[in-house]
């Protein structure tokens, strides 16, 4: 268990990381992207197009490390549904979005938009139960059990 638990954690560190990368590379279109979404207005959507991209690289980082890794898997469940709350918004209000999200640029189709981020959601959360039970296992292991 311990195993998979640990490539789920690099699999999902990975798709964050990258997700941040993809954002990071093009600011411009991600912060036409979250103005899009008429969430937040200037200045706050220079702060989140910056720094967004940064939190998604360290989660994903986190992820990677065991001593972090609990913390990182949590955030990556308030981090996705945050991001399906915000797609809910935008398909409620009709908004015809190129979203930035994976650096595609293509026009959101809502319906599959919500079926991948609840796929994420249920990743993240399975990510986040399976490190939890890793982890303290390792912590409560007698010492020199490596089990």
């Amino acid at each position: 268990m311990k195993t998979v638990a640990f490539i789920a954690r690099l699999a999902l560190g990975a798709f964050f990381l990258y997700a941040g990368c993809v954002k990071a590379i093009n600011p411009l279109a991600f912060s036409e992207a979250v103005r899009d979404f008429q969430i937040v207005g200037d200045p706050w959507v220079a702060w989140i197009a910056l720094g967004l991209p940064i939190f998604e690289m360290v989660v994903g980082i986190g992820l990677m490390i065991d001593i972090v890794a609990r913390g990182a898997s949590t955030l990556t469940v308030v981090l996705s549904l945050g991001f399906l709350a915000i797609i809910l918004s935008a398909m409620m209000r009709g908004l015809e979005i190129a979203c930035q999200c994976l650096g595609s640029g293509e026009m959101i189709h809502y319906p599959s938009r919500i079926a991948q981020n609840g796929l994420l959601i249920g990743i993240c959360v399975t990510v986040a139960l399976l490190t939890r039970k890793t982890l303290t296992n390792q912590r409560k292991a007698p010492l020199g059990d490596s089990a």
